[in-house]
């Protein structure tokens, strides 16, 4: 056509082709931490600290967990004698994830239904309300805080942290480390505490034996064995065992304390205090304190005070400087 009726200065399409469209492969973007650091933090001062690792990715109810981009697959195009050119081949992916775990209707977003924590497993997230260390709390953990319940399967090694918003559960021993929690605090064995180690619960505390150690239990305390330690408890203390004694320290309860034996043959001073709070018993004493210092400082005050009284009555005028403390006593007094 164009040989028999040229036309010059005009384009003319002979052959066309359709490039392909590449697609992209699907893609997952998580919104927590999937690989957290087990390396110790190094301090200014040249010190490292092994106990804090930022081990636990901590998430509240309806967080979004991830969200999930479908893979485009692209289209295939034609060279231009017709024949078609296939585009390259994509991945899909699609969201796994275990139980507490909610998913959107179109499948592309995730989120907690638990107030807990959060980790990958493999492909799957994971979500519990429970933090579990299968062995010891030591340095290839760290300190723990969590919110939510805490099981640990092994022991707490001593100069390590718990502390839990729920209960916490201790299959082994713990040393001289210290154990809080909102809820309850069970050790399965018991604290060799070394002066050191603390057990301080909102709830009960049930342990096998309690030796060189301090508790404090909003709740009741059970347990075989006292030994030189100091327990507080808001109800009652209950040494259980048959042979249950408590020896050494200070036992205070708001309810009552129940053992079998008190004190023992080396004349270990022991003292139980019963029938009151021990929170209410330490502000009773401390306002006890306050009012007895108070009392002392008015005493030495109100003499002056009269002298400077008597001092103006008589007619005569106090210079600045003793017009200047009697004003500062006067204002010490009404604080008083």
């Amino acid at each position: 056509e164009f040989v028999e009726s040229r036309c010059y200065a005009t384009d003319y399409v002979f052959a066309t082709g359709v490039q392909p469209v590449i697609g992209h492969d699907a893609k997952i973007e998580y919104f927590f931490n999937t690989n957290p650091s087990l390396k110790p933090r190094h301090n200014k001062d040249g010190s490292v600290d092994y106990h804090d690792l930022n081990t636990i990715c901590a998430i509240n109810k309806g967080d979004l967990l991830a969200r999930l981009t479908p893979e485009d697959k692209g289209a295939n195009g034609k060279d231009v004698t017709g024949r078609e050119i296939p585009t390259r081949s994509v991945k899909s992916k699609k969201l796994e994830y275990s139980k507490n775990i909610s998913i959107n209707e179109d499948k592309t977003e995730i989120y907690s239904d638990v107030t807990g924590h959060v980790n990958l497993v493999g492909e799957q997230v994971v979500v519990s309300d429970v933090y579990e260390v299968k062995g010891d709390v030591d340095n290839s953990v760290g300190n723990i805080n969590y919110n939510g319940n805490v099981h640990i399967f092994g022991s707490v090694r001593g100069g390590f942290t718990i502390m839990a918003q729920g209960d916490v559960i201790i299959d082994g021993v713990v040393e001289d480390a210290m154990v809080q929690a909102q809820g309850q605090i069970v050790v399965k064995c018991g604290i060799h505490g070394m002066q050191k180690g603390i057990l301080d619960a909102k709830g009960n505390v049930i342990i096998q034996f309690i030796e060189n150690a301090k508790v404090f239990s909003g709740g009741y305390v059970e347990t075989g064995s006292i030994i030189y330690s100091e327990v507080n408890a808001s109800e009652d203390v209950i040494v259980n065992d048959h042979k249950g004694f408590i020896s050494g320290g200070v036992i205070r309860a708001g309810g009552k304390v129940e053992t079998q034996i008190i004190g023992s043959a080396m004349g270990a001073l022991t003292k139980i205090e019963v029938g009151m709070v021990p929170e209410k018993k330490e502000r009773y004493t401390f306002l006890q304190k306050e009012i007895t210092q108070l009392s002392a400082t008015i005493n030495k005050i109100s003499p002056v005070l009269k002298t400077y009284q008597e001092y103006i009555s008589a007619g005569r005028q106090l210079d600045n400087k003793n017009l200047i403390y009697m004003n500062k006593l006067l204002n010490e007094e009404k604080l008083k």
